[in-house]
């Protein structure tokens, strides 16, 4: 299945269902193509997805049955933004952004 990102089909019920039991909800979980035209868009680059859904799913193989974790995966997504234009302060210029997103 392809996730709700902007013209993209939901997921089956059933998915739908098993991710909601979870406390997901499967109408804000997107594809990987949605998030890099997310982040893009809000100006970041060197955008960079790493896919570690088997190391994180590796210990459901015997409570999940695996038609469902076929369709689960778990990211980590790194991306730059660029400073904005103009005169900055060194603890502007030097302070980290961290984001993360649940799903």
């Amino acid at each position: 299945w392809k996730c709700n990102d902007g013209g993209e089909k939901l997921p089956a019920t059933w998915i739908a269902m098993s991710l909601s039991a979870m406390g997901v909800n499967s109408s804000s979980v997107w594809s990987e193509t949605a998030y890099v035209r997310q982040l893009t868009s809000l100006g970041f680059t060197n955008i960079t997805v790493k896919s570690i859904g088997a190391q994180v799913f590796s210990g459901w193989k015997g409570l999940l049955p695996n038609s469902l974790l076929q369709h689960l995966d778990y990211g980590i997504i790194v991306a730059s933004k660029a400073g904005g234009t103009g005169a900055t302060t060194k603890s502007q210029s030097t302070r980290k952004k961290r984001v993360a997103i649940i799903g």
